[in-house]
C-alpha cells in the first residue's frame, strides 16, 4: 500500500507513528517483572517500519531517556550476522561451508598454535563452526574458554585454544552452544577476505541494508549513544569487567532496534527492501543441524519464523520474523536477569521469547507508515 495522497510528496510519509497502548502496556509489563530500566523496540510490517519506541531509561543516574537512536550490545544475536558475512565469502566463491578449517590445505592452514593438530581438528568445517557441532574449544569440564586469557590479542588467543583445548565430540556428531566457534568464524572472514572483520560487515551487510548505525562494542563501552548498561543480583558487577572485544564474531556487535530490523527483514525472502542471499544460498544459511533442530548458521529456525536473542550479563536482545503473518520485531535492553540463577534465566527466557512471539502473531493497528 502506498502510505503518501495522490500528488503528494513521496519522500514524506501520511502520518506520524501513533502510541498503541496494547504494546506500551506489554512492553512496560516486561520492564517491570525483570527490572530492566530501559527497552528500545521496532516492529516492522510487510517490510516498513511501523513502530519504533524507546521505554525507560537509558542511564538513570543521569535521567536520561531510552530514544530509538540509542544503541545496545545486542549479545548472541550477533551470531547472525556472522553467519551472514560467511555466507557472503560463500556467495563470492571465496568459501564453502564443507571447507575444513585448520591443517595443511585447510582455510586457517598450520600457523595457529604450537602442537601437531589432533585428526579431530582437522575435520572441522565451517559449517561445524556455525552450527556448533564443531565439538572443540572447551575445556576439561565442557566449558566454553571465550572468557579465558583475556590479556592474549585475537591472534595470540586462537594459538592458545588450539593448544590448550580438548575435543568433546567428534565434529558433527553432536552439539554444543560454543562462542569459540564464532569467534574463530570471525577470525575466518577476516583470512579470507583479507579485511578487518568489522570492515567486511560494513561493505557486505551493512552498507548494503543502509545501516550505519551498527558497530562492534568496545570495553569503554561508549561508543555514540550507547546506553548504560545494569547487572543484576550475581551479575551486578560483571557489566564493564569481562573483555567484550573478545567476543567478535559471537556476542560483540552493538546496534539499535530499528537497525537490528534492517538486517532482520533483509532475511524474509519479501520483496519491499532487497534480501541480502539468493534463495539458494538463504537455504544453505538456514539449514539446521538434526542435533539442535531449531538451531541453523547463527540463528534460529522455528517453522516459517526466523529468530535469533542474545544474552551478557548486562543486555538481553532477541528479534524475530514471521514470514506468514508479515511481522518482524525487535526488543533490547541495558538490564538482564541474573542467568547464574537458574529459575530466573528460563523466566526471561521464555518471557523475551512469548513477548517476540505475540509481536508477530498479532495483527494490529499500525499506521500506513515506513519509518526506515
Amino acid at each position: 500500500m502506498n502510505p503518501n495522497p495522490p500528488g503528494g510528496d513521496p519522500d514524506l510519509v501520511d502520518e506520524m507513528q501513533e502510541d498503541i497502548a496494547e504494546l506500551d502496556k506489554l512492553i512496560s509489563d516486561y520492564m517491570t517483572k525483570f527490572s530492566l530500566p530501559g527497552v528500545t523496540l521496532a516492529m516492522a510490517k510487510n517490510e516498513k517500519l511501523v513502530y519504533v519506541k524507546g521505554y525507560g531509561l537509558a542511564d538513570k543516574e543521569k535521567n536520561v531517556s531510552v530514544t530509538p537512536e540509542h544503541v545496545f550490545r545486542i549479545a548472541s544475536c550477533s551470531k547472525a550476522y556472522t553467519g551472514m558475512a560467511v555466507m557472503k565469502l560463500v556467495e563470492e566463491g571465496k568459501l564453502k561451508l564443507t571447507d575444513k578449517v585448520f591443517g595443511s590445505g585447510a582455510v586457517m592452514g598450520t600457523k595457529y598454535g604450537s602442537k601437531e593438530y589432533s585428526q579431530s581438528l582437522k575435520e572441522i568445517s565451517v559449517s561445524h563452526l556455525l552450527l556448533n557441532t564443531s565439538g572443540a574449544f572447551v575445556n576439561a569440564q565442557k566449558r566454553d574458554l571465550i572468557n579465558t586469557r583475556e590479556d592474549l590479542n585475537n591472534q595470540e588467543y586462537l594459538s592458545w585454544v588450539l593448544d590448550n583445548s580438548v575435543m568433546e565430540f567428534e565434529p558433527g556428531s553432536a552439539y554444543h552452544y560454543v562462542n569459540v566457534n564464532f569467534f574463530i568464524a570471525a577470525m575466518i572472514v577476516e583470512e579470507v577476505s583479507g579485511k578487518p572483520f568489522y570492515d567486511y560487515l560494513k561493505e557486505k551487510i551493512l552498507t548494503p541494508i543502509g545501516d550505519d548505525i551498527t558497530k562492534l562494542a568496545l570495553n569503554q563501552a561508549d561508543l555514540p549513544n550507547e546506553v548504560k548498561y545494569y547487572g543484576q543480583g550475581n551479575l551486578t558487577n560483571s557489566i564493564y569487567n569481562f573483555n567484550i572485544e573478545r567476543y567478535i564474531g559471537s556476542g560483540n556487535v552493538v546496534t539499535n532496534a530499528k537497525s537490528l530490523l534492517k538486517f532482520a527483514t533483509a532475511l524474509d525472502g519479501k520483496t519491499s527492501r532487497s534480501d541480502l542471499l539468493s534463495s539458494a544460498l538463504m537455504s544453505e544459511f538456514t539449514a539446521v543441524t538434526p542435533h539442535s533442530p531449531n538451531w541453523a548458521h547463527g540463528l534460529g529456525v522455528w517453522g516459517e519464523r526466523l529468530y535469533m536473542y542474545g544474552s551478557l550479563p548486562s543486555t538481553r536482545a532477541g528479534w524475530i520474523i514471521d514470514k506468514n503473518t508479515g511481522l518482524a520485531a525487535a526488543i533490547i535492553s541495558n538490564s538482564n536477569a541474573d542467568y547464574t540463577n537458574p529459575t530466573l534465566d528460563q523466566e526471561i527466557v521464555y518471557a523475551q521469547q512469548d513477548l517476540l512471539v505475540n509481536l508477530v502473531s498479532t495483527q494490529r493497528n499500525f499506521k500506513s507508515i515506513d519509518q526506515f
